[in-house]
């Protein structure tokens, strides 16, 4: 899949090109619960290469996510788990609300209601 800005810059309409494209960034997880985890920015398809530093570290998803919006957690030290939490008052698959899921390698979360996020976790 084509990057946003790459499909912006062939003429397709920004709004069309956060919907069918995607946009890359890295992130440095933080804290370890739900308000102190670095926060994702931007819901529209973002893959998120995660650093962790030694323990496990966290990220939150984005409040601003729309339904079918995507994130790809990618972990790039994978000898060190992180914690992804959901945005207040959120879930994460059948995790509490507020609750994190743990993430070894990468996951793929899909929002699917207003507070729900699909996940497919490599675990």
């Amino acid at each position: 899949m084509a990057e946003a800005s790459a499909l912006t810059g062939i003429g397709v309409p920004p709004e069309v090109a956060k919907r069918v494209g995607w946009r890359v960034a890295s992130l440095a997880a933080a804290g370890t619960v739900q308000g102190g985890g670095t926060i994702i920015a931007n819901g529209e398809n973002v893959i998120i290469n995660v650093t962790t530093s030694t323990g496990k570290s966290a990220v939150t998803l984005p409040a601003n996510a729309a339904v079918g919006d995507m994130v790809f957690i990618n972990i790039i030290d994978t000898t060190v788990d992180a914690l992804v939490f959901p945005d207040t008052g959120g879930t994460i698959g059948s995790a509490a609300a507020n609750g994190a899921i743990t993430v070894a390698v990468g996951a793929l979360l899909i929002k699917t209601t207003a507070t729900l996020w699909a996940a497919v976790n490599s675990a």
